[in-house]
């Protein structure tokens, strides 16, 4: 499946009060990685992350909506592990990325 960036921070910035759509930017790394960043909050994942995040919350990648949906909430309780806690606890995350 491909992924459309914007539509990925679309799907990120609606999570956060105010819809502000340049609250949570996305810009390519070195290595063919992608830094979610908020602030001074960083967050590095790749397209393997995506497909495993996916996979871990049995998202159908034919659903466009639902994979926005999971990989939204998935960068805002990364972005705001700061806190302690999930915003979304329902949305699972690989060991690598646990709070």
């Amino acid at each position: 499946m491909n992924y459309n960036l914007n539509m990925l921070i679309a799907a990120a910035n609606k999570q956060w009060r105010g819809d502000n759509p340049n609250f949570i930017q996305l810009e390519y790394a070195p290595e063919n990685v992608i830094r979610a960043s908020k602030g001074d909050v960083s967050y590095y994942f790749d397209y393997e992350k995506v497909k495993l995040i996916l996979q871990l919350n049995e998202v159908d990648l034919h659903d466009e909506r639902a994979t926005y949906d999971v990989l939204g909430k998935h960068l805002a309780n990364q972005l705001s592990a700061s806190m302690g806690t999930k915003i979304f606890p329902e949305i699972k995350s690989h060991t690598s990325d646990y709070i």
